[in-house]
Protein backbone atom coordinates (compact mmCIF):
# COMPACT_ATOMS: atom_id res chain seq x y z
CA UNK A 1 0.00 0.00 0.00
CA UNK A 2 3.13 2.38 1.20
CA UNK A 3 4.37 2.04 -2.77
CA UNK A 4 0.95 2.54 -3.94
CA UNK A 5 0.68 5.74 -2.38
CA UNK A 6 4.07 6.90 -3.68
CA UNK A 7 3.62 5.66 -7.34
CA UNK A 8 0.42 7.83 -7.07
CA UNK A 9 1.83 11.06 -5.54
CA UNK A 10 4.85 11.10 -8.02
CA UNK A 11 3.12 10.64 -11.05
CA UNK A 12 0.71 13.04 -9.90
CA UNK A 13 3.41 15.89 -9.27
CA UNK A 14 4.94 15.21 -12.51
CA UNK A 15 1.16 15.58 -13.93
CA UNK A 16 1.14 18.79 -11.86
CA UNK A 17 4.12 20.45 -13.18
CA UNK A 18 3.08 20.78 -16.51
CA UNK A 19 -0.48 21.02 -17.25
CA UNK A 20 -2.98 23.94 -16.70
CA UNK A 21 -6.30 23.64 -15.20
CA UNK A 22 -9.32 24.18 -17.35
CA UNK A 23 -12.10 24.93 -15.19
CA UNK A 24 -15.59 25.75 -15.73
CA UNK A 25 -18.43 27.43 -13.41
CA UNK A 26 -20.46 24.19 -13.21
CA UNK A 27 -19.86 20.95 -14.40
CA UNK A 28 -20.30 17.18 -14.43
CA UNK A 29 -18.07 14.28 -14.17
CA UNK A 30 -17.75 10.64 -13.96
CA UNK A 31 -15.45 9.12 -11.65
CA UNK A 32 -14.31 5.45 -11.82
CA UNK A 33 -10.91 3.19 -10.83
CA UNK A 34 -9.61 0.78 -8.27
CA UNK A 35 -10.00 0.82 -4.03
CA UNK A 36 -7.97 -1.36 -1.76
CA UNK A 37 -9.82 -1.81 1.57
CA UNK A 38 -9.20 -2.44 5.17
CA UNK A 39 -10.61 -3.46 8.51
CA UNK A 40 -9.61 -0.77 10.90
CA UNK A 41 -12.64 -0.23 13.37
CA UNK A 42 -12.72 -3.94 14.49
CA UNK A 43 -11.99 -6.38 16.70
CA UNK A 44 -10.44 -9.02 14.48
CA UNK A 45 -7.21 -9.12 12.65
CA UNK A 46 -6.06 -7.38 9.81
CA UNK A 47 -5.54 -9.35 6.30
CA UNK A 48 -4.34 -7.93 3.33
CA UNK A 49 -5.89 -10.16 0.47
CA UNK A 50 -8.24 -7.43 0.05
CA UNK A 51 -9.58 -5.69 -3.48
CA UNK A 52 -12.34 -3.38 -4.53
CA UNK A 53 -13.90 -0.79 -7.07
CA UNK A 54 -15.94 2.02 -7.07
CA UNK A 55 -18.25 4.05 -9.61
CA UNK A 56 -19.14 7.61 -9.55
CA UNK A 57 -21.19 10.52 -10.48
CA UNK A 58 -20.19 14.06 -9.68
CA UNK A 59 -21.84 17.46 -10.17
CA UNK A 60 -19.98 20.68 -8.94
CA UNK A 61 -22.20 23.68 -8.56
CA UNK A 62 -19.18 26.18 -8.28
CA UNK A 63 -15.49 25.95 -8.38
CA UNK A 64 -15.08 24.82 -5.04
CA UNK A 65 -18.00 22.80 -4.01
CA UNK A 66 -19.92 20.28 -5.45
CA UNK A 67 -21.80 16.82 -4.82
CA UNK A 68 -21.07 13.24 -5.44
CA UNK A 69 -22.94 9.66 -5.41
CA UNK A 70 -20.25 6.62 -5.21
CA UNK A 71 -20.83 3.44 -5.22
CA UNK A 72 -18.38 0.71 -4.14
CA UNK A 73 -17.39 -2.70 -3.47
CA UNK A 74 -14.93 -3.71 -1.39
CA UNK A 75 -14.11 -7.48 -0.21
CA UNK A 76 -12.66 -7.51 3.21
CA UNK A 77 -10.74 -10.37 4.98
CA UNK A 78 -10.08 -10.56 9.04
CA UNK A 79 -8.75 -13.29 11.34
CA UNK A 80 -10.34 -14.84 14.75
CA UNK A 81 -8.96 -17.60 16.81
CA UNK A 82 -5.56 -16.47 16.51
CA UNK A 83 -5.70 -16.54 12.94
CA UNK A 84 -6.96 -20.10 12.81
CA UNK A 85 -10.33 -18.61 11.43
CA UNK A 86 -10.45 -16.27 8.34
CA UNK A 87 -14.05 -14.14 7.63
CA UNK A 88 -14.92 -12.51 4.55
CA UNK A 89 -16.56 -9.17 4.49
CA UNK A 90 -18.84 -8.08 0.96
CA UNK A 91 -19.53 -4.61 1.12
CA UNK A 92 -21.48 -2.60 -1.44
CA UNK A 93 -22.54 0.59 -0.49
CA UNK A 94 -23.63 4.10 -1.78
CA UNK A 95 -23.69 7.36 -0.87
CA UNK A 96 -23.86 11.29 -1.13
CA UNK A 97 -20.83 13.22 -0.52
CA UNK A 98 -20.29 16.90 -0.20
CA UNK A 99 -16.99 17.58 -1.92
CA UNK A 100 -14.95 20.77 -1.00
CA UNK A 101 -12.07 22.12 -3.23
CA UNK A 102 -9.12 23.71 -1.76
CA UNK A 103 -6.85 24.93 -5.10
CA UNK A 104 -10.06 24.64 -6.99
CA UNK A 105 -7.85 26.66 -9.72
CA UNK A 106 -4.40 24.48 -9.35
CA UNK A 107 -3.43 21.74 -11.80
CA UNK A 108 -3.31 19.72 -8.21
CA UNK A 109 -6.61 20.31 -6.54
CA UNK A 110 -6.69 18.88 -2.91
CA UNK A 111 -10.53 18.46 -1.31
CA UNK A 112 -12.01 16.76 1.46
CA UNK A 113 -15.32 15.03 1.91
CA UNK A 114 -17.97 13.78 4.08
CA UNK A 115 -21.22 12.12 3.50
CA UNK A 116 -24.18 9.84 4.42
CA UNK A 117 -25.71 6.61 2.84
CA UNK A 118 -26.83 2.69 2.83
CA UNK A 119 -24.05 -0.12 2.99
CA UNK A 120 -25.49 -3.94 1.75
CA UNK A 121 -23.06 -6.32 3.20
CA UNK A 122 -22.64 -9.98 3.76
CA UNK A 123 -20.08 -12.38 5.77
CA UNK A 124 -18.53 -15.68 5.04
CA UNK A 125 -17.81 -17.87 7.77
CA UNK A 126 -18.40 -15.19 11.12
CA UNK A 127 -17.20 -15.83 14.57
CA UNK A 128 -20.84 -14.96 15.30
CA UNK A 129 -23.50 -17.16 13.65
CA UNK A 130 -26.00 -14.78 14.54
CA UNK A 131 -24.09 -12.27 11.79
CA UNK A 132 -23.77 -15.28 9.19
CA UNK A 133 -25.63 -13.62 6.45
CA UNK A 134 -26.87 -9.77 4.99
CA UNK A 135 -27.72 -7.12 6.48
CA UNK A 136 -28.29 -3.04 5.29
CA UNK A 137 -27.16 -0.42 7.80
CA UNK A 138 -26.12 3.43 7.65
CA UNK A 139 -22.55 3.91 6.58
CA UNK A 140 -20.75 7.34 7.52
CA UNK A 141 -17.97 8.31 5.18
CA UNK A 142 -15.46 11.00 5.56
CA UNK A 143 -12.43 11.36 3.49
CA UNK A 144 -9.50 13.52 2.09
CA UNK A 145 -7.97 13.46 -1.80
CA UNK A 146 -6.75 14.77 -4.77
CA UNK A 147 -7.73 15.34 -8.36
CA UNK A 148 -4.54 16.04 -11.02
CA UNK A 149 -5.24 17.57 -14.52
CA UNK A 150 -4.56 15.09 -17.34
CA UNK A 151 -6.35 16.82 -20.18
CA UNK A 152 -9.10 19.17 -20.42
CA UNK A 153 -11.82 16.52 -19.60
CA UNK A 154 -9.31 14.01 -17.84
CA UNK A 155 -7.90 14.19 -14.24
CA UNK A 156 -6.20 11.39 -12.53
CA UNK A 157 -7.96 10.50 -8.97
CA UNK A 158 -6.84 9.74 -5.36
CA UNK A 159 -8.58 9.38 -2.41
CA UNK A 160 -8.03 7.79 1.29
CA UNK A 161 -11.75 7.71 3.08
CA UNK A 162 -12.68 6.24 6.54
CA UNK A 163 -16.32 4.65 6.55
CA UNK A 164 -18.36 3.71 9.80
CA UNK A 165 -20.86 1.67 9.80
CA UNK A 166 -23.58 1.53 11.98
CA UNK A 167 -22.95 -2.24 13.03
CA UNK A 168 -20.74 -3.64 15.46
CA UNK A 169 -20.78 -6.73 13.49
CA UNK A 170 -19.63 -5.97 10.29
CA UNK A 171 -16.51 -7.86 10.55
CA UNK A 172 -18.20 -11.18 11.68
CA UNK A 173 -17.47 -10.68 15.56
CA UNK A 174 -20.02 -8.84 18.12
CA UNK A 175 -18.28 -5.55 19.59
CA UNK A 176 -15.86 -2.78 18.40
CA UNK A 177 -11.96 -2.05 18.90
CA UNK A 178 -14.04 2.20 19.26
CA UNK A 179 -12.10 3.10 15.82
CA UNK A 180 -14.74 4.89 14.31
CA UNK A 181 -15.37 8.16 12.79
CA UNK A 182 -15.03 10.55 16.16
CA UNK A 183 -14.33 7.23 18.19
CA UNK A 184 -17.79 5.82 17.78
CA UNK A 185 -18.19 2.21 18.84
CA UNK A 186 -18.97 0.69 15.53
CA UNK A 187 -16.96 -1.16 13.00
CA UNK A 188 -14.88 0.81 10.53
CA UNK A 189 -12.98 0.08 8.00
CA UNK A 190 -10.65 2.60 5.09
CA UNK A 191 -9.87 2.42 1.49
CA UNK A 192 -7.75 4.04 -0.64
CA UNK A 193 -8.69 4.73 -4.44
CA UNK A 194 -7.19 5.48 -7.25
CA UNK A 195 -9.25 6.34 -11.06
CA UNK A 196 -9.84 8.61 -13.61
CA UNK A 197 -12.28 11.61 -13.75
CA UNK A 198 -14.31 12.13 -16.39
CA UNK A 199 -15.45 16.13 -16.90
CA UNK A 200 -18.40 15.59 -19.78
CA UNK A 201 -20.20 18.47 -19.38
CA UNK A 202 -18.99 21.92 -18.59
CA UNK A 203 -20.90 25.07 -17.89
CA UNK A 204 -19.19 28.30 -18.66
CA UNK A 205 -15.83 29.28 -18.32
CA UNK A 206 -14.86 29.79 -14.91
CA UNK A 207 -13.96 33.67 -13.86
CA UNK A 208 -12.75 32.94 -10.66
CA UNK A 209 -10.24 30.38 -12.32
CA UNK A 210 -9.80 33.03 -15.37
CA UNK A 211 -9.35 36.68 -14.22
CA UNK A 212 -6.47 37.48 -16.04
CA UNK A 213 -7.18 35.98 -19.75
CA UNK A 214 -6.46 38.13 -22.49
CA UNK A 215 -3.40 39.73 -20.40
CA UNK A 216 -0.27 39.32 -21.70
CA UNK A 217 -1.88 37.47 -24.80
CA UNK A 218 -0.49 37.93 -28.44
CA UNK A 219 -1.61 37.74 -31.35
CA UNK A 220 -0.08 34.08 -33.38
CA UNK A 221 1.55 35.49 -36.37
CA UNK A 222 3.58 38.77 -35.38
CA UNK A 223 5.45 40.33 -37.91
CA UNK A 224 7.65 42.86 -36.23
CA UNK A 225 8.97 44.43 -39.63
CA UNK A 226 5.75 45.21 -40.83
CA UNK A 227 4.37 46.39 -37.62
CA UNK A 228 7.51 48.91 -37.10
CA UNK A 229 6.81 50.21 -40.85
CA UNK A 230 2.96 50.95 -39.88
CA UNK A 231 4.00 53.18 -36.70
CA UNK A 232 6.41 54.53 -38.82
CA UNK A 233 3.78 55.48 -41.63
CA UNK A 234 1.41 56.50 -38.61
CA UNK A 235 3.54 59.08 -37.01
CA UNK A 236 2.68 62.73 -37.18
CA UNK A 237 5.93 64.82 -37.12
CA UNK A 238 7.19 68.00 -38.57
CA UNK A 239 11.03 68.48 -39.20
CA UNK A 240 12.04 72.39 -38.35
CA UNK A 241 16.05 72.59 -38.86
CA UNK A 242 16.09 68.65 -38.07
CA UNK A 243 14.50 69.45 -34.69
CA UNK A 244 11.75 66.56 -34.60
CA UNK A 245 8.65 68.61 -32.85
CA UNK A 246 5.50 67.83 -31.42
CA UNK A 247 2.39 68.00 -34.69
CA UNK A 248 -0.67 69.90 -32.58
CA UNK A 249 -2.70 67.77 -31.00
CA UNK A 250 -4.74 69.90 -29.43
CA UNK A 251 -4.56 68.30 -25.83
CA UNK A 252 -2.35 70.20 -24.06
CA UNK A 253 -4.93 71.24 -21.54
CA UNK A 254 -4.62 67.63 -20.18
CA UNK A 255 -3.35 67.96 -16.63
CA UNK A 256 -3.55 64.48 -14.79
CA UNK A 257 -4.11 64.37 -11.15
CA UNK A 258 -1.91 61.22 -10.83
CA UNK A 259 -5.02 59.09 -8.99
CA UNK A 260 -5.96 57.66 -12.39
CA UNK A 261 -5.93 54.14 -12.72
CA UNK A 262 -2.52 52.32 -14.52
CA UNK A 263 -3.32 50.05 -17.38
CA UNK A 264 -0.46 49.01 -18.48
CA UNK A 265 3.36 50.10 -18.69
CA UNK A 266 5.55 50.22 -21.98
CA UNK A 267 9.67 50.46 -20.95
CA UNK A 268 11.91 51.98 -23.50
CA UNK A 269 15.97 51.55 -23.70
CA UNK A 270 17.87 54.11 -22.88
CA UNK A 271 17.39 57.34 -25.53
CA UNK A 272 15.56 54.91 -27.64
CA UNK A 273 11.92 55.23 -28.85
CA UNK A 274 12.09 52.33 -30.58
CA UNK A 275 8.71 49.50 -29.12
CA UNK A 276 10.78 46.52 -27.30
CA UNK A 277 8.99 43.22 -28.45
CA UNK A 278 7.81 42.89 -24.89
CA UNK A 279 5.68 45.84 -25.42
CA UNK A 280 3.37 44.72 -28.17
CA UNK A 281 1.23 42.33 -25.51
CA UNK A 282 0.48 45.03 -23.38
CA UNK A 283 -0.28 47.47 -26.36
CA UNK A 284 -2.77 44.69 -27.74
CA UNK A 285 -4.34 44.47 -24.43
CA UNK A 286 -5.02 48.33 -24.54
CA UNK A 287 -5.99 48.04 -27.65
CA UNK A 288 -8.56 45.49 -26.61
CA UNK A 289 -9.29 46.88 -23.52
CA UNK A 290 -10.69 50.12 -25.72
CA UNK A 291 -12.56 48.07 -27.87
CA UNK A 292 -14.47 46.67 -25.45
CA UNK A 293 -15.16 50.22 -23.50
CA UNK A 294 -16.39 52.55 -26.65
CA UNK A 295 -16.43 55.67 -23.99
CA UNK A 296 -12.73 54.83 -22.51
CA UNK A 297 -9.88 57.89 -23.30
CA UNK A 298 -6.82 56.83 -21.74
CA UNK A 299 -3.19 59.31 -21.05
CA UNK A 300 0.17 58.47 -21.86
CA UNK A 301 1.91 60.07 -18.96
CA UNK A 302 5.70 59.91 -18.86
CA UNK A 303 9.45 61.35 -18.13
CA UNK A 304 12.25 60.33 -20.65
CA UNK A 305 15.26 59.73 -18.33
CA UNK A 306 16.34 62.05 -15.73
CA UNK A 307 20.28 63.13 -17.06
CA UNK A 308 19.15 64.49 -20.17
CA UNK A 309 17.59 67.95 -20.36
CA UNK A 310 14.28 69.10 -20.52
CA UNK A 311 14.37 70.08 -24.64
CA UNK A 312 15.77 66.67 -25.06
CA UNK A 313 13.12 64.88 -22.84
CA UNK A 314 10.42 66.49 -23.96
CA UNK A 315 11.09 65.43 -27.89
CA UNK A 316 12.11 61.47 -26.96
CA UNK A 317 8.85 61.71 -24.91
CA UNK A 318 7.14 62.65 -28.06
CA UNK A 319 8.63 60.55 -30.05
CA UNK A 320 7.71 57.73 -27.87
CA UNK A 321 4.41 58.67 -27.35
CA UNK A 322 3.95 58.99 -31.11
CA UNK A 323 5.24 55.04 -31.27
CA UNK A 324 3.08 53.63 -28.98
CA UNK A 325 -0.65 55.91 -30.75
CA UNK A 326 1.01 54.82 -33.79
CA UNK A 327 0.68 50.79 -32.76
CA UNK A 328 -2.53 51.17 -31.17
CA UNK A 329 -3.77 53.26 -34.48
CA UNK A 330 -2.78 50.56 -36.46
CA UNK A 331 -5.28 48.05 -34.20
CA UNK A 332 -8.26 50.48 -34.90
CA UNK A 333 -7.94 52.64 -31.98
CA UNK A 334 -9.71 56.13 -32.40
CA UNK A 335 -7.01 58.73 -31.68
CA UNK A 336 -9.21 61.38 -30.18
CA UNK A 337 -9.49 58.92 -27.64
CA UNK A 338 -5.43 59.06 -26.83
CA UNK A 339 -3.92 61.65 -24.89
CA UNK A 340 -0.71 62.58 -23.44
CA UNK A 341 1.11 64.29 -20.57
CA UNK A 342 4.77 64.92 -20.36
CA UNK A 343 6.81 66.16 -17.34
CA UNK A 344 9.10 68.62 -16.98
CA UNK A 345 12.07 68.76 -14.58
CA UNK A 346 10.00 71.14 -12.68
CA UNK A 347 7.12 70.17 -13.17
CA UNK A 348 4.63 68.44 -10.41
CA UNK A 349 4.71 64.58 -9.88
CA UNK A 350 8.05 64.59 -12.20
CA UNK A 351 9.49 63.09 -9.78
CA UNK A 352 7.75 59.75 -9.74
CA UNK A 353 8.12 58.77 -13.17
CA UNK A 354 11.66 60.20 -13.84
CA UNK A 355 14.92 57.58 -14.57
CA UNK A 356 12.49 54.78 -15.56
CA UNK A 357 12.31 55.03 -19.05
CA UNK A 358 8.64 54.75 -19.05
CA UNK A 359 5.56 55.47 -20.39
CA UNK A 360 2.20 54.73 -18.18
CA UNK A 361 -1.00 53.77 -19.99
CA UNK A 362 -3.24 55.49 -17.38
CA UNK A 363 -7.63 55.18 -17.65
CA UNK A 364 -8.52 58.96 -17.70
CA UNK A 365 -12.41 57.99 -17.56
Amino acid sequence: MKKLLLFSFIISFLLALNINAQLAEKSWALGFGFSYPKLTGTNTGMLNSNYGGYLSIQRNFIEQAGIRFMTKYSHLEGTYDTGAETTVTTSLYGSFDLMYYFIPCGPFSPYINAGLGFDSFSLDNPDDPDYDGSFLELIFNVGFGFEADLSDNWRLSSELGVHSVANSGFDGRYGSAGYGIIGANTDAFTTFNIGLQYYFAKGAPSKLCNLYDGIGMVPDSIVYARIDKMIENRIPKEVVKEVVVQAPTGNQDIIPTGKEWILVTIEFDFSSSRLKQDAYPGLYYTSQVLAQNPNMVILLRGYADESNSDKNNLGLFQKRADAIKGYLLSLGADAKRLKEFKFGSKDAGATSARDKNKIEIRILN
